[in-house]
């Protein structure tokens, strides 16, 4: 199993993307790179659920490439990384209300 530079990055996003949302669960707190304009509106557990379940994707879609499984097996994998990623993009939208400017 030998992986191109693309997958290797892919794999390392994948990755990056589940320990950024193992951090969210543990500390009950928001990482860094959440962007600044919704920070108020996310809930730091759901949000790192969120980062963890959608990290599911890249890594299937690299383990479907770099693996010579039958073509339903690593479509089925492939489409469960990809209702993983829809999952967890909803997990990560903003809940809860802004907050009024008066």
């Amino acid at each position: 199993m030998s992986l191109t530079v693309g997958q290797w990055i892919l794999l390392g996003a994948g990755c990056l993307q589940a320990v950024v949302g193992i951090y969210m669960l543990v500390t009950n707190r928001l990482a860094r790179p959440v962007p600044f304009f919704n920070r108020d509106r996310l809930e730091p557990r759901r949000h790192g659920a969120g980062q963890l379940v959608a990290s599911v994707f890249p890594i299937t879609a690299v383990l479907v490439q770099a693996t010579e499984w039958s073509y339903e097996l690593a479509m089925a994998t492939l489409m469960l990384g990809l209702v993983a990623f829809l999952a967890g993009t909803w997990l990560m939208l903003p809940t809860k209300q802004p907050r009024s400017s008066s």
